[in-house]
């Protein structure tokens, strides 16, 4: 068990991946602010690309805290996806809860979950 940093006893965080729109290879944009020194609206927005450390081109990692949802203390909801297998739009996300205790535990958890959730999907 480890502390998850997020504010609320039922908030986990972890890290994700999404895509951006950047033209190289883990790289991100964000939007900043800087000052300009004029006296009024005094603030001027620049998009930046900064190196992530996810493995594939033009995705981006963030550490976000979410609320589980999750009917036990113990418990973490992760929203994953799968392939569909339909030609377009072939991912779905769904929401699975697994306890926070044993790795070994959470592990087998998520796999009883995942295989569940699939035969709900199909």
């Amino acid at each position: 068990c480890i502390r998850t940093g997020c504010p609320h006893f039922n908030m986990v965080s972890y890290t994700i991946c999404i895509r951006t729109g950047c033209p190289h290879y883990n790289m991100v944009s964000y939007t900043i602010c800087i000052r300009t020194g004029c006296p009024h609206y005094n603030m001027v927005s620049y998009t930046i690309c900064i190196r992530t450390g996810c493995p594939h081109f033009n995705m981006v990692s963030y550490t976000i805290c979410i609320r589980t949802g999750c009917p036990h203390y113990n418990m973490v909801s992760y929203t994953i996806c799968i392939r569909t297998g339909c030609p377009h739009y072939n991912m779905v996300s769904y929401t699975i809860c697994i306890r926070t205790g044993d790795l070994n535990l959470v592990k087998t958890q998520l796999k009883k979950d995942f295989r569940k959730s699939l035969r709900a999907l199909f």
